[in-house]
């Protein structure tokens, strides 16, 4: 079944190797089953052939942090990142590994600046921020989490919430 699979992204790949059609189904097959043995088998056979396709990498990603292996998926979002720049998600679950996996707080919320100075819009990356910004609040860092609100307001200045929780914090100050 997954060689199929495999012959199947294969063919479809050398029309269109960012074709990913092929590859979600592939993951539906696999990983929704919990076969990542499986997956992760068909994934190696499909980037032996198309070692840049970069949604290959975002997806193993996602099967390395179910392994447990933090450090390993990091490197395949930050390959898929890498291959297509324009891959936001890859880029905030850089961030996100850094942030809750392992627990490189000050590199991942580089990164989530990072994302916010190029994609103000990011909600995913806005949402990881206030939640730090929070925590660093709590935590009774109020100037890291005026910091952290600064940049949210950058990046989204007419919301009123992020400058009413910049108000709040410095009142703790």
């Amino acid at each position: 079944e997954d060689d199929v699979a495999v012959d199947c992204y294969t063919r479809a790949g050398l029309s269109d190797p960012n074709d990913r059609q092929v590859y979600d189904e592939l993951w539906k097959v696999t990983a929704l089953r919990k076969r990542f043995g499986a997956f992760n088998a068909a994934v190696a056979k499909i980037l032996e052939a198309h070692d840049r396709a970069w949604w290959a990498h975002y997806y193993l990603g996602f099967s390395r942090l179910d392994d447990g292996k933090p450090k390993e998926a990091l490197a395949e979002f930050r390959l898929a990142a890498e291959l297509n720049p324009e891959l936001m998600s890859a880029r905030v679950m850089v961030a996100q590994v850094l942030l809750t996996r392992l627990k490189e707080v000050e590199k991942g919320i580089a990164a989530l600046r990072k994302i916010l100075d190029d994609e103000p819009g990011n909600e995913r990356a806005r949402t990881a921020i206030v939640k730090v910004a929070v925590l660093r609040a709590q935590e009774g860092r109020h100037a890291e989490a005026g910091e952290l609100f600064a940049v949210l307001i950058k990046a989204d200045p007419g919301n009123p919430v992020h400058h009413m929780n910049l108000a709040l914090t410095f009142k703790e100050q």
